[in-house]
């Protein structure tokens, strides 16, 4: 059994959205939260079992490019709406953003941002 050209993965619909959003500024926030909606964890976080056969993929593609692609949409959408004074969104996408990578400092800073024009102070 052939896959066939209607295979595709998440990675190829992330760039496809990402293009979209570059080309077509007009749908910039849309196309960044359906990029977004296709992370639901740490990138290419695989199980100790699976690590053993797939641990080439995280350590060449996941942690270097993906993590970089997956924070930058994240960065970006969670700055768009601390610049339309929606702390709470961009709160929200910056903490969807953390979970592909625990330690971005771009994205902890939005984040910071965001609580403090909450007026949640505790939790800087």
């Amino acid at each position: 059994m052939c896959a066939g050209p209607n295979l595709g993965s998440d990675v190829l619909v992330f760039d496809a959205l990402a293009t979209r959003a570059r080309t077509t500024p007009e749908e910039l926030v849309e196309r960044l939260h359906q990029m977004l909606d296709l992370v639901t964890g740490r990138l290419f976080n695989y199980s100790s079992v699976h690590q053993t056969w797939w641990r080439w993929s995280e350590i060449a593609f996941g942690m270097t490019d993906w993590t970089y692609k997956t924070t930058a949409a994240a960065d970006t959408l969670a700055r768009i709406y601390l610049d339309r004074s929606e702390p709470a969104a961009a709160r929200d996408i910056a903490e969807r953003g953390l979970v592909a990578d625990p330690l971005n400092a771009a994205l902890t800073e939005v984040l910071m941002e965001a609580y403090a024009d909450l007026g949640a102070l505790e939790a800087l």
